[in-house]
């Protein structure tokens, strides 16, 4: 889903089909390979849905939130969306885990990018295939997250105690 989203000044990792749990095990490694990133955005969670454990979805989101955060970097969620190839079923899940994560993101004071409302029937921002963005969805999800960056480290910035 993010193959083509570009965000200035960070590097996107496109890993096709992983899972939460497959992220958490290569998440550590990449942020010691970008020693100078103060923020991660993470956007997975969709290829999960296939295994109907939203339980255990919520649970490997929740360690991989916990590894970042751990990591002294800021974490930042792309919320999932739903695709206009999928059916009733999937739809209900997808939706139940952008309630579940946007609630438990904001809890945590996480920045959460709500992908679901804005690429809400919009089927023009979608590949032929109805499941992966084209390129104007590519860049508009590249805009949101840029956005969230530029927003988050303005508030960090913000809140940073001045010295006299």
């Amino acid at each position: 889903m993010v193959r083509h989203v570009v965000v200035p000044k960070a590097v996107t990792y496109s890993m096709p089909g992983a899972t939460v749990s497959d992220i958490n095990s290569v998440i550590t490694m990449l942020i010691e390979d970008h020693p100078q990133a103060s923020s991660v955005i993470l956007h997975v969670g969709a290829n999960d849905l296939k295994f109907q454990q939203s339980e255990t979805l919520k649970k490997d989101f929740m360690t991989l939130i916990n590894t970042v955060s751990e990591s002294g970097k800021a974490c930042i969620i792309s919320g999932p969306f739903s695709s206009p190839r999928y059916g009733d079923v999937k739809y209900s899940r997808i939706c139940n885990l952008h309630i579940w994560l946007k609630g438990y993101c904001c809890s945590l004071s996480i920045p959460f990018i709500d992908n679901f409302t804005m690429l809400w029937d919009r089927k023009d921002l979608f590949a032929r295939d109805g499941l992966h963005l084209n390129r104007d969805g590519a860049h508009m999800l590249s805009l949101s997250m840029d956005l969230a960056l530029k927003s988050h480290a303005s508030s960090r910035s913000s809140h940073t105690p001045s010295r006299s």
